[in-house]
């Protein structure tokens, strides 16, 4: 073996990488005080990711600020964005990272989409610090 190859990570160390990520996306919402955030595990419910990020934003600016912000996180996490709504003015911002998507909502949106009920079956994991 090369000395120069990355060593692959596991399926654990992938999820427990994604997981840390999905818990630290939420703090950040919650730090930039969005409301009701919340983290769902939905590894092995979804084929497209394994955990999703939910908030609700009391503003498209501050949607669009937080979600700058999410994109940098995952930056420094090492997790790639594979695409991201962004619109100014939009009522739904997503940010997909493939592992982790987050979704952030003004109120009347979140609650039409309604994402917790239609992933009811995913683990809500506690993030919130101690």
């Amino acid at each position: 073996m090369s000395k120069n190859r990355i060593p692959k990570s596991t399926p654990e160390e992938r999820r427990a990488q994604a997981e840390h990520f999905a818990i630290e996306a939420a703090r950040l919402i919650a730090d930039l005080k969005c409301e009701d955030v919340l983290v769902v595990d939905v590894h092995g419910l979804s084929k497209v990711t394994d955990y999703i990020v939910i908030g609700t934003g009391t503003s498209a600016r501050q949607m669009h600020s937080v979600a700058e912000d999410i994109v940098e996180l995952a930056g420094e996490l090492g997790h790639v964005v594979f695409r991201a709504n962004q619109e100014r003015g939009s009522s739904w911002v997503v940010i997909d990272c493939v592992d982790v998507t987050v979704h952030m909502f003004d109120t009347e949106t979140r609650a039409f989409y309604d994402l917790e009920t239609l992933w009811i079956d995913g683990t809500r994991l506690k993030w919130a610090r101690p």
